[in-house]
């Protein structure tokens, strides 16, 4: 299984591939502002979802001037 890391930087959201291990990457479709917070929460669009498990997740990150931005993880 392939583990991602997202991390908030003054710059925007960095993903690291397999724990981190694989390297680091600008993750596209997030703003290139600094993040101020990131969570991740099952997607509320999906009914039957219940917590974690199988259930769609998505990444918000809120930023200091930009709004809060939402990414769709697969």
């Amino acid at each position: 299984m392939s583990h991602k890391l997202y991390v908030a930087t003054d710059f925007g959201v960095l993903r690291g591939d397999k724990d981190g291990t694989k390297g680091w990457h600008v993750t596209a479709g997030l703003p290139r502002y600094e993040v101020m917070h990131l969570e991740i929460q099952p997607s509320s669009r999906v009914a039957t979802c219940v917590g974690g498990g199988s259930c769609p997740r998505v990444l918000y990150a809120a930023t200091h001037s930009q709004g809060i931005w939402k990414l769709d993880l697969h």
